[in-house]
Formats: structure tokens, sequence, C-alpha cells
């Protein structure tokens, strides 16, 4: 059964031409069922083109191959089909898509530079680079050449390079304006912020509707520190597509850095209407209620970050505070506990890897036993201890894990780091108070304790609830 049996269609005629593009589609398939492709094939190129403009590339390929099956000599054709095939990920296809036109047309420059994108999308810079000089020497189509050189010099981080080879563009064709665009950017990369708000400005100019111009803008008056044009910018895009999340939470963010707090909220909910899966954007609900001193909607916010996404670590930290602060104290350890869990800014967690997932493995089965016979031979070694305790923590094993901490504070009976793994083994097992105590007790007796901490935590250590913990007495059973 070949494609066209899959659908049916009612016969089309030509005046869908001026209809949307799925109906001048279906009218292209029906025209290919019905053997019309030699009476439409100017439809049908055109309709190809659309798909490609519109982002179609399975029904710009599927059209294309079939007209191929009736004029297998067209080079355009074979390069349509190879530019869909590249927009879908077959590269290997599209090359021979692209290889077959150029050998019906081998001058054919978009032929070659099209080739050259598929290279550069593999990454195969050296090969990309050949062929647009190849391209270059052809004396055709140069502003498209220089732009395809600009793009493979941007995607390999020569940035002052590229921005040459876009005002090679620009002498030839002034109102190029994906040229402008994309020197903008290489402008911004550089950090050359002045030069990229000048090229921006061009661009606009020529295209005064696009928002990501307007959004480019916007970002690149933020880092010039010109806020309040900045804003309007921001303003502008959204003017121009309200569904512009990336600009809504910036904005956002920009007013909150400002403390425009009911205008930062406003941008912020504007992106949960959005998409109610934003987790980032319930955090900064969240985080601008606490700052309020609102802990109530607070605690809504952080709830709804947490329910999207279980592993946003500030979130339980914003969250835990709250509780803190409206007295909920088991509820803000808890939290405290989730954030030590949830840690992303080094490989330190303090979770039960098994309850997690991870299984036993094998590997630490094998460190515990060479460990362990490494220690019968000499039980002096501190170091053993505490790296014995670590295994053992992996596999959840905790009384082990507890009793080498022992071990090793027989033999260093003063040092810190004792009291940090044993607060590290308790919150890992769910024992907050007694967790909580060690914790305080490792962290005020050495500052070696407070760096290690500092380091494998760096969010928690900033943090308000971490602050309140060390320094507070709620909890009169803690570890002393």
């Amino acid at each position: 059964m070949n494609f066209f049996d899959q659908e049916s269609y009612e016969n089309e005629s030509r005046s869908l031409q001026n209809e949307n593009l799925y109906s001048r589609i279906r009218a292209a398939y029906n025209f290919l069922r019905d053997g019309s492709q030699f009476s439409e094939k100017p439809f049908l190129e055109d309709i190809i083109d659309e798909c490609i403009e519109s982002g179609k590339f399975r029904e710009g390929y599927r059209i294309s191959n079939e007209l191929l099956k009736h004029f297998p000599y067209d080079a355009e054709l074979w390069l349509r089909k190879g530019i869909c095939l590249s927009e879908m990920n077959f590269h290997k296809k599209a090359l021979r898509a692209i290889d077959k036109s150029l050998s019906l047309n081998p001058v054919d420059v978009e032929a070659l530079t099209e080739k050259a994108m598929i290279f550069i999308n593999l990454r195969h810079y050296t090969e990309a680079n050949r062929i647009l000089e190849e391209a270059l020497k052809l004396q055709a189509d140069k502003e498209l050449v220089y732009f395809k050189l600009g793009w493979l010099n941007q995607k390999m981080g020569e940035f002052k390079k590229a921005i040459e080879y876009y005002r090679e563009v620009i002498l030839l064709q002034p109102d190029h304006s994906d040229a402008y665009f994309q020197m903008g950017e290489c402008y911004e990369a550089i950090h050359d912020f002045n030069g990229a708000l000048r090229i921006y400005d061009e661009y606009l100019n020529l295209e005064p509707l696009c928002e990501y111009g307007w959004y480019n803008r916007a970002i690149i008056l933020e880092k010039l520190k010109l806020y309040d044009r900045s804003i309007n910018s921001f303003e502008l895009v959204l003017a121009i597509n309200d569904q512009f999340i990336d600009a809504w939470f910036n904005l956002g963010s920009l007013y909150y850095s400002r403390q425009q707090f009911e205008k930062a909220l406003k941008c912020f909910k504007s992106v949960i209407k959005i998409d109610r899966k934003d987790s980032a954007a319930y955090y900064q609900c969240g985080l601008i209620y606490e700052g309020l001193r609102d802990y109530q909607r607070a605690l809504k916010y952080y709830n709804q970050c947490i329910k999207v996404d279980p592993e946003y670590h500030e979130a339980y930290l914003g969250r835990g505070y709250c509780y803190y602060r409206l007295h909920f104290y088991e509820s803000a350890l808890n939290d405290f506990r989730e954030s030590l869990a949830t840690n992303y800014e080094s490989g330190e967690r303090w979770s039960n890897p098994v309850s997690d997932g991870n299984g036993i493995d094998e590997k630490d089965l094998k460190l515990i036993r060479q460990t362990e016979e490494a220690l019968r031979s000499d039980d002096r070694m501190a170091h053993l201890w505490l790296e014995l305790a670590e295994y053992y923590m992996r596999i959840a094993n905790y009384t082990k894990a507890t009793n080498s901490v022992y071990s090793f504070l027989r033999v260093r009976p003063q040092d810190s780091l004792a009291y940090y793994y044993l607060a590290k083994i308790n919150f890992s097992k769910n024992e907050n108070h007694l967790a909580l105590g060690f914790l305080k007790k490792a962290v005020s007796a050495s500052p070696k304790a407070l760096d290690l901490f500092a380091k494998n935590f760096p969010v928690v250590f900033e943090s308000k609830l971490f602050s309140f913990w060390i320094g507070s007495g709620v909890f009169k059973n803690e570890q002393q």
C-alpha cells in the first residue's frame, strides 16, 4: 500500500491554492494519487517549498519523493528531498539525495551550501569549509555562501571571523536581516554588548515585528544595565507575542531585581498560565511571597513547584524556611533533610541510596572487603574507618556505618569530621533530630567540618534555613 492509500481525500481543485497549507497539502496528495503530477508539477513544487518553510518536512519529503518517481533527473527535486531529510536528521540519506542533485547540476551553489550545512550539523567542519570555499569560486549567490561561512565559523566559536563573513553578506545584500541577527549573536558571544545593541537595532529596522530581535535586544540592554530600556523591549516582545515564556520570565526577574514585586508576580503568573508545568515560575512566586513575609502564599507556590519537580533543591529550602517562620518545625526539618537529599551542586547527597532505586553495587561490597582487610592489619588508620563508613552508607547499612565512625572516634576522639559523618548517616535514615544535633556539633566544633559542608552543599549553606537551624534550639532532644 502506498502512502496515498492511507487517507481518503475528496477531489481538490486549483482554487485551493489560496487556502491554508493543510488544505493545500491534502490537495497535493490528491493530485498525486489521481496521476496529475505532470499537469500540476509547478503547484506541487510550490507545496514542497511551503512545507520546507513551514517546518512540515515529512510532508515535503513525501511529495518530493513521489514526484521523483516520475522526474528522476530533476536536480531541484533531489535538492528539496535532501533538505527535508536533513531537517529530519537523516543526514546520510540527505547527503545521497544532494549528491544526486549535484551530479545533475554540479554548479548549483544552493545544493553545495546545503551539503555544507549537513557537514556542519555533523560537526565535520573541515569538510564543510572545503565545500563552501569551492562554492565561493563559482562566483554565484555569493551572499548565500558568505552567510553559510559565517554560520560555520559561529558554530566553531570563531565569532570575530563569523562577523567578517556576515559583513560581506550585508555588503552584497544590505537588507539581509538574518545576517544582522546572527552578527548580533556573535557580538554578544564576545561580550561586545554595545556592538550587539547596534546590530540588533539595525536588524529591527528591517524586521520591526520580530519578537526574537526585541528579546535579544532586551537581554543586551539588561547586561548594559540600561534597565528601563530593557523593560521597554521586553514589553514590546510581549505586545507582539504574549505567549513568549522566556520574555515573561526574564521581565519578571528584572522586576524582581529592582524590587518591583507586584509587577514581577504578574510576569511569573503569566508564565504559569501559559505552562502549568513551569516549576521555576512557581519557585519565583514562592520566593517573592516569602520576601514579602506572606508565608502561607509562599507555601502554596513552593508546594506546587515541588509537585511539578520533586528534585527542585531550592524549593525545599524556601518551603522549609516558611514552615520554620510559621513554627511548623517538624515540617521545616523534613524539608531541610530533603534539601540535602536533592543536592545537585556536588556529588554529595544525604539520602538512602537503596530507597532511591540505586540498589547495591557489587563494587561497593568489594571495597568493603578490601577496607576491612586493611583495617585488620592496622586499625589505627583513621581515614580508612571513614572510608568504610562511606561504603556502608552506599549500601544503606547504617548500623555498620555508625560503628565505623565510632571506631574512627576511638583513634581521633577530637576530630569533628566524625560528627559530620554521623549527621550524614542519620539524615540518610530519616533520624532528623539526631542528625541535626550531630551537624550542629560538627560545624560548631571545627572550621574543617563547616568548610566541608559549605563545599558539598553551597546552596544549603547560604540559605536562611541553615542559619536558623544552626543557631536554634527549638528541639531539646538533639544529640549533644
